[in-house]
């Protein structure tokens, strides 16, 4: 984890010096994604294209509106390895990340639990790989990994699902990260998580400016495990 300051002279030179005057508080420049107001920013992997939250939130509301219940967790970006559209819709690999603030959760155990909770209705839903703590960026966090059977009215087919779930405590908010891929690829999309999480950059909680540190990008402290869930408790749907 870097320091606020840090983080924002590590930007400056994406948009020019005004932006430490004031400036947008979220942006997408070329291959990297920047969020001022939550302190992070992070690269696409190659080749892959991003996708509006908005587009992902009104995906989420069909399915959530086909199947009778809400789904509203708006997410932070999307990255998706193709793009969208076509009728039918088939399945598309994606990488998610969500933003909460405390008022959701109040350990990162309770929002692991929210998450499996919130998931154990897809069909076949099972734990393939338990939730395991970790660092990401100086921040704790659990990694774990679920899969299930996708078939909605979304997409042309049912489709087996891999849901890698990354879930960290920043400050006094929650990330979730979500790597949404299909077992039958052969975990193919795991070198572009990888090449997402090591460009990942998280800065101190704005709570914790004054203290500052000296940084880094936000590594894996322990082994890269297989898999993990997504991050919305109500939301349905990623890149798919």
């Amino acid at each position: 984890m870097i320091g606020r300051r840090q983080f924002l002279e590590l930007l400056s030179g994406l948009v020019g010096q005004s932006f430490l005057d004031g400036g947008p508080s979220r942006f997408v420049k070329d291959e990297r994604f920047v969020s001022v107001d939550l302190g992070l920013t992070f690269c696409k992997p190659s080749g892959w294209i991003f996708i509006a939250p908005e587009q992902l939130a009104r995906e989420a509301e069909d399915i959530g509106r086909a199947r009778g219940r809400s789904a509203l967790s708006p997410s932070v970006m999307n990255i998706s390895k193709e793009p969208w559209g076509g009728t039918p819709k088939r399945f598309t690999p994606g990488i998610n990340v969500w933003s909460y603030d405390d008022s959701r959760f109040d350990s990162l155990d309770s929002m692991v639990d929210a998450t499996l909770c919130s998931h154990g209705f897809y069909q076949d839903f099972r734990v393939t790989a338990d939730p395991k703590p970790t660092t990401i960026g100086g921040c704790a966090s659990f990694d774990f990994v679920t899969e299930f059977t996708f078939d909605t009215v979304g997409i042309d087919r049912p489709t087996d699902v891999r849901d890698r779930f990354i879930c960290i405590r920043h400050g006094r908010r929650f990330l979730q990260i979500a790597l949404c891929d299909s077992p039958s690829t052969g975990k193919a999309e795991d070198a572009a998580f990888k090449s997402f999480l090591s460009s990942l950059v998280i800065a101190e909680p704005t709570q914790n400016v004054e203290q500052g540190s000296a940084g880094q990008p936000a590594t894996r402290s322990e082994s890269d495990p297989e898999g993990g869930d997504k991050p919305q408790p109500e939301s349905e749907v990623r890149s798919r």
